[in-house]
């Protein structure tokens, strides 16, 4: 199912994908990190802080290419202040923190039709997003970049 939209900055022309919903890989993350620290605190013994580090590190390694965005940036903050644990409640909205940080900065979500079962970008947008029209541009004229 298609899940994810094309935002186009309209004075470059470069474009990004951004998913939409929740963000599976960093719940469970978040979930080891609870198991991690749980079974610490049961035990007495101390965690190393690469266990830590790396649970953060799969977290957010789908969010790569949008790491220096704010939502993101504070998300890996977040989760190293709270020993990885945040991740279970970013998961679930870091998606659309940082689909609603391109807009906020001018970018526009292609408007392209879903396929057969998926969505189109302009239901994700609106529906799951809350976007409105202003938000979108027709796919036609920025497809060849």
């Amino acid at each position: 199912m298609n899940s994810q939209l094309t935002f186009v900055n309209s004075r470059t022309y470069t474009s990004t994908q951004v998913r939409v919903g929740i963000d599976h890989l960093q719940v469970a993350a978040g979930l080891a990190a609870v198991a991690l620290k749980t079974y610490a605190l049961m035990s007495g013994d101390d965690v190393s802080a690469l266990w830590v580090v790396g649970l953060i590190s799969l977290g957010h390694a789908r969010m790569w290419r949008h790491l220096l965005t704010f939502p993101a940036l504070g998300s890996v903050v977040l989760a190293l202040m709270s020993f990885g644990m945040s991740m279970l409640v970013s998961g679930m909205v870091i998606r659309k923190m940082v689909a609603q940080h391109y807009r906020d900065a001018g970018w526009k979500v292609r408007n392209q039709d879903g396929g057969i079962g998926e969505y189109s970008s302009r239901f994700l947008a609106m529906n799951e997003l809350g976007f409105h029209e202003s938000d979108m541009t027709e796919s036609a004229a920025l497809q060849h970049h």
